[in-house]
């Protein structure tokens, strides 16, 4: 009995004691899960910590990336600014527009032609071998553009230039002049007029007519008085406008060879061949006896071309001036900047070559023989009217009409209707040609009181202009 008891308790003992030991596994197994599960999820967190630290926005790669853009950025900003520094160093003057596109074209694609003037709106692509990178050009060069005459291009012409001559008395001269032309210098002239340097100049023409109050124009030995021109009164009677600032020569006081014109012996009278003249000698036919009016247009127009009877308009920068541009002069810078636009044909100045040989034709064909054509269209005056260009280009037409009779488009009543051109036309002894605010350019006899005067500068060889703009956002040249 004893014994039985005794075996009962051992066995008890023993089950306890298994039971025990498989609470202890089985809790020792659970403990193992739980630690698992928290390793694995301290372990994802340090993994997205280290993703984030290497791919996030301030991640090493992340920034390592950066690095590398700023970089590469650096290095095309360093090199297209060496470039520039090199240049300007070797020509001893600012960058133009035209090289600095030269030089952005060797690191950077698609570069446009010609540059903005606004280079804050620039932003361009580097190309793959310099990275590739978008930059924008004001952080590489946002200095003053200069133009000169080797780098200028017809989208120039019209452009303000402050030249210093004041043209209307209203003290500014930061809109009176506007870049007209641009030509090969042939180094050629007369009397004054020495063999200067060879090469491009630039030529400037006044932005309106001239005011009767310019004092190079009106003044004490001003223009007026060399040219024998005469001035105006009263008002027009076909467009209704005042004559204040119209000019003309006289039957009674047309210029006298060897004084108000050209002259081997009158050293204050030089004669600038630049235009190639030799299309129509207007010296040979203007040095006829003054008692002949047979080429009395050859005498007027050589009255502008005088550059000792518009010397007052010569002011720093400039080399010489005359009264106004000729017509192959008006013809090719019209074609540079017009050709093509609204459908213009090309124009042709042609001199007459038969008869009496009095001047020019002029027209779309190089066998013109009308003495005048239209420039306008029909129907373009008005709201489809296209600014900036043709007829409405203010650089050849500063005012417009409509029609006979009708004031100009600004409603400006203090203007004449034309300008004179300094060339004589082939229609008669009697009439030089003009471009008229109505959009035709035609023969108009010498002795028409309702025309003004546009003079043209030629500037000096050594200049260049630099854009500026002013407190009221007028941009402009300033000659350097």
């Amino acid at each position: 009995m004893e014994k039985e008891e005794l075996h009962k308790g051992r066995k008890m003992k023993n089950m306890q004691s298994n039971l025990k030991q498989k609470g202890l596994k089985e809790k020792s197994k659970g403990i193992t899960l739980i630690a698992l599960v928290i390793t694995i999820i301290v372990l994802l967190i340090l993994a997205g910590v280290s993703i984030a630290t290497l791919t996030g926005e301030n991640g090493i790669l992340t920034k390592a990336n950066e690095a590398k853009d700023k970089t590469q950025i650096a290095d095309v900003i360093e090199r297209v600014q060496t470039d520039i520094l090199g240049l300007e160093t070797n020509n001893g003057q600012k960058i133009s527009k035209e090289e600095l596109r030269k030089i952005l074209e060797k690191y950077f694609e698609k570069v446009p032609n010609p540059l903005p003037d606004d280079l804050t709106t620039l932003k361009l692509k580097s190309k793959q071998e310099y990275g590739g990178q978008e930059i924008q050009v004001s952080k590489i060069y946002n200095g003053g553009l200069i133009v000169t005459a080797e780098s200028i291009t017809a989208d120039e012409y019209g452009a303000y230039v402050n030249y210093g001559i004041d043209i209307n008395g209203d003290g500014d001269t930061t809109k009176d002049w506007k870049i007209f032309y641009v030509e090969d210098y042939k180094g050629e002239g007369e009397g004054a007029q020495t063999q200067p340097t060879t090469g491009k100049r630039i030529f400037l023409i006044s932005a309106d007519y001239v005011g009767n109050n310019c004092d190079a124009l009106t003044g004490t030995n001003g223009a007026k008085e060399k040219s024998s021109l005469q001035q105006a009164t009263g008002t027009d009677t076909d467009t209704n406008l005042d004559k204040d600032c119209c000019y003309y020569w006289s039957g009674s006081n047309i210029p006298t060879y060897g004084c108000t014109l050209p002259n081997e012996g009158n050293t204050a009278c030089a004669f600038p061949k630049l235009f190639e003249f030799s299309n129509y000698d207007i010296k040979k036919h203007a040095s006829t006896s003054d008692s002949s009016t047979q080429y009395n247009n050859s005498k007027c127009a050589a009255s502008l071309l005088c550059t000792g009877n518009w010397s007052k308009f010569v002011t720093t920068g400039g080399e010489y001036a005359i009264g106004g541009p000729t017509l192959e002069m008006w013809v090719d810078s019209w074609n540079e900047k017009e050709k093509g636009a609204n459908n213009f044909s090309k124009l042709y100045a042609v001199p007459k070559s038969v008869d009496n040989d009095y001047g020019y034709y002029v027209g779309t064909n190089e066998g013109a023989t009308s003495t005048n054509t239209s420039l306008s269209k029909v129907g373009e005056y008005g709201t489809d009217s296209k600014e900036g260009t043709g007829y409405y280009d203010t650089l050849y037409f500063p005012h417009r009409t409509t029609a006979a009779g009708d004031l100009d488009k600004d409603n400006n009543n203090e203007y004449e209707s034309a300008y004179w051109l300094a060339s004589p036309s082939a229609v008669s002894f009697a009439s030089m040609m003009r471009v008229g605010c109505n959009g035709i350019v035609y023969d108009q006899g010498y002795d028409y009181d309702s025309c003004g005067l546009r003079p043209v500068v030629c500037l000096k060889s050594n200049v260049y202009l630099e854009k500026v703009k002013n407190e009221d956002g007028i941009v402009y040249y300033n000659i350097k």
